[in-house]
């Protein structure tokens, strides 16, 4: 890290490619940026809706799972498996009634499986569909000073894993790495 960087200049500066050339397994590597990509000047600027979560993706993306302390991994399961009951439980909830509702209103190229119903959609409408089951009863998991992010990212990346024929391995290093 180096004080004053943002997401562009961490990365056109070549510190990224350093931290992933050098990464080893039972490194931590948090990754945190925001507040100098608001600046104003050109070199540390980016847009929030653009290219700050084009590097934040970068960054996912590129981080490799070796990265990944076999604690988290672990921890990144019992959170999955959590998540996907809850998943299956809120499938009945109304308020999953009324969004399957409008899911299948919009239609959507059949590639990702509507979680507790025969129904297939869109990638982003079973996410949508799929994360609105795993929060219908409120019984999302919370992780300290992180929230209940299980909720967010496990019917994202379950949709994608299934559209793109990702391996549970993959989807599960996926989560872990977004968490």
């Amino acid at each position: 890290a180096m004080s004053g960087r943002s997401s562009k200049n961490f990365i056109t500066e070549g510190r990224w490619k350093v931290v992933i050339e050098r990464i080893q397994a039972g490194d931590f590597l948090i990754i945190q940026f925001g507040h100098n990509d608001e600046k104003t000047d050109e070199k540390r600027h980016t847009e929030p809706f653009g290219d700050f979560t084009q590097n934040l993706a970068r960054f996912a993306i590129e981080t490799p799972a070796s990265a990944i302390p076999p604690a988290v991994f672990e921890s990144a399961k019992l959170k999955y498996l959590d998540t996907l009951g809850v998943m299956v439980a809120g499938s009945r909830h109304p308020a999953a009634a009324i969004a399957l509702d409008t899911v299948r209103y919009l239609g959507g190229n059949a590639r990702a499986s509507i979680i507790g119903h025969a129904d297939r959609t869109s990638t982003e409408l079973a996410g949508f569909m799929n994360g609105v089951s795993a929060h219908a009863l409120e019984y999302d998991d919370y992780t300290r000073m992180v929230t209940h992010l299980s909720v967010s990212m496990t019917p994202g990346t379950l949709a994608l894993a299934e559209d793109t024929g990702a391996s549970g391995q993959h989807m599960l290093e996926a989560f872990a790495i977004g968490f």
